[in-house]
C-alpha cells in the first residue's frame, strides 16, 4: 500500500497522514519574516494539546547566556534569528506558557519536556549513525539541522491538533513555531548546554 504524502497545511480533508512534507526553501523565507506575538498563545494549546502521554527527563540545569550557548553549539544559520525571535516575542511566549499553568500546573514543564525529549530523540538517532564521535561533536556538526528538525516536528505536530489555529495563516503559525524552538533553544531543551 502506498503512504499518502501530503504538504503540513493540507491536513483539513479526512484521509490520514502518514508523511508530512515540508519545503525547506518555504521555511527558510519565513525565517526572515516578523511573528505576530497574539497567535503565540493559541499555538502554545494547540502544540500542547497534541502531546502523548509520555516520561520526560526531569533535569534542571542552570542556562548559559544566549551567546555561550550558541558558541558552545557551533548554531550559525539560526543564530541571528534566535536572537531577534527570543529577544522579541519572549515575553509573549512566557505569558502563553503562564496560561498553560493557570489552568493546572505543570503543563509548562510537560510543554518544555516534551521539546526535549524530542530534541534527544532525534540526537539519539544522529549518535547512532555517528558512534566514532562525541555527544558535543555532533552536536557542533548538526546544530543549525537539529533546530531545524525540531521546527520541522513542532510543526507536524501542530497538525495532528489545529482546530485551535486553523483560523492562522500558515506563515503564522509557522513563525510560532519559530519562536518557541529558539525559547526551547535558550531554556536548554533543545542542543546542549555549556554548563553541565
Amino acid at each position: 500500500m502506498a503512504k499518502n504524502k501530503q504538504t503540513v497545511f493540507g491536513w483539513d480533508n479526512e484521509q490520514n497522514i502518514t508523511n508530512i512534507v515540508v519545503d525547506e526553501k518555504f521555511m527558510q523565507s519565513l525565517l526572515l519574516l516578523q511573528n505576530n506575538p497574539s497567535n503565540i498563545s493559541q499555538v502554545v494549546l494547540a502544540l500542547y494539546n497534541s502531546i502523548n502521554e509520555a516520561n520526560y527527563d526531569n533535569s534542571i540545569n542552570i542556562p548559559p547566556t544566549v551567546d555561550e550557548k550558541i558558541l558552545h553549539n557551533n548554531v550559525v544559520q539560526f543564530r541571528e534569528i534566535i536572537y531577534s525571535h527570543y529577544g522579541e516575542y519572549a515575553s509573549f511566549l512566557d505569558d502563553a506558557y503562564n496560561a498553560l499553568d493557570s489552568d493546572t500546573p505543570g503543563r509548562k514543564k510537560r510543554f518544555l519536556d516534551f521539546i526535549k525529549y524530542q530534541y534527544q530523540l532525534q540526537l539519539g538517532n544522529l549518535q547512532r549513525e555517528k558512534q566514532d564521535k562525541t555527544k558535543i561533536e555532533i552536536v557542533r556538526e548538526n546544530a543549525d539541522s537539529l533546530i531545524f528538525h525540531m521546527i520541522n516536528l513542532l510543526i507536524a505536530q501542530i497538525a495532528i491538533n489545529n482546530h485551535l489555529t486553523s483560523h492562522l495563516s500558515k506563515e503564522d503559525l509557522q513563525l510560532s513555531v519559530v519562536t518557541i524552538v529558539c525559547h526551547a533553544f535558550v531554556e536548554c531543551k533543545i542542543l546542549e548546554n555549556p554548563n553541565i
